[in-house]
């Protein structure tokens, strides 16, 4: 069994990654889906390789605007979501997941934590660490026997 914390649009909030600093240190791994990306950079040390980060539209970094994760034998497409128009649909994001072979999309940008399966596409957001969200929010993932449980946590 793997697991992943997933963090997005976080936009400076340093404090509350602090506030789950334990929980992101005993994960395998810990994804950053953009907008605030450079946050991370404060944990890289103490997070030892295992953080992934992609950039969101108000990052301003050389990072990937999204990446494909292979966990266990799962493909994970993880990005910020601004490529794909998740705002409006979540149909571009899903069908670039399916194209890349992936049985999930983690993806940021909306500040709403949601989770659904369209077509049998996992699509997964963990909501937003932004202080001016109306709920702080984060994600936390198991990754095991060819199967992914997500389960969105609200930061109190």
């Amino acid at each position: 069994m793997k697991t992943i914390s997933v963090l997005s649009d976080t936009h400076g909030n340093i404090s509350s990654i602090e506030k789950i600093f334990p929980i992101l240190k005993e994960s395998d791994y810990v994804v950053h889906l953009g907008d605030g990306a450079r946050d991370m950079k404060y944990f890289e040390r103490e997070l030892k390789g295992k953080l992934i980060y992609v950039r969101g539209n108000c990052d301003f970094s050389s990072e990937e605007k999204y990446s494909v994760l292979e966990i266990e034998n799962l493909k994970i497409l993880v990005t910020h979501g601004d490529l794909f128009g998740v705002k409006q649909s979540l149909l571009r994001l899903r069908m670039f997941a399916e194209e890349n072979g992936a049985c999930a999309a983690f993806y940021g940008h909306t500040h709403v934590a949601e989770e659904c399966t369209d077509n049998g596409i996992l699509l997964f957001n963990p909501g937003s660490l932004s202080a001016y969200s109306a709920f702080q929010s984060y994600g936390f993932v198991c990754v095991a026997n060819g199967k992914l449980v997500c389960k969105i946590n609200k930061l109190i």
